[in-house]
């Protein structure tokens, strides 16, 4: 049985940890199987010198404790990598949450409720 996540809930969440400089969330199928279970991947990049690991337990912890779930994976990526994902210089709006769900569709969607 899923939750249902709002996955706006993410931004309080997020940006309550320093360490994080930018993140993205992308809700995706696993392993792409159309029927499959769905995934959440919370891709980061950190401040320099953090303790990358301690980071990713944290906010883990806070996510469940806060909405009831936590990411399936939680990647650290460069800051160059990362800004690209989110489209901040060549997308009007950025890619902040993405689901990745309908990819049929070939449709970005930042939705309010979804079940996970």
């Amino acid at each position: 049985r899923g939750t249902l996540v709002d996955l706006n809930n993410f931004l309080p969440v997020m940006s309550s940890i320093d360490e994080v400089v930018e993140w993205q969330v992308v809700v995706r199928k696993k392993d792409g199987e159309a029927l499959g279970l769905d995934e959440i991947v919370l891709s980061i990049a950190l401040r320099d010198g953090v303790d990358a690991e301690a980071v990713k337990r944290r906010i883990s912890a806070k996510l469940l404790a806060e909405m009831e779930v936590a990411p399936n994976v939680i990647e650290v990526l460069p800051l160059e990598r990362l800004t690209e994902n989110l489209g901040l210089d060549t997308q009007m709006k950025e890619l902040r949450i993405r689901d990745l769900r309908c990819a049929s569709k070939n449709q970005d969607r930042k939705d309010v409720g979804h079940t996970i």
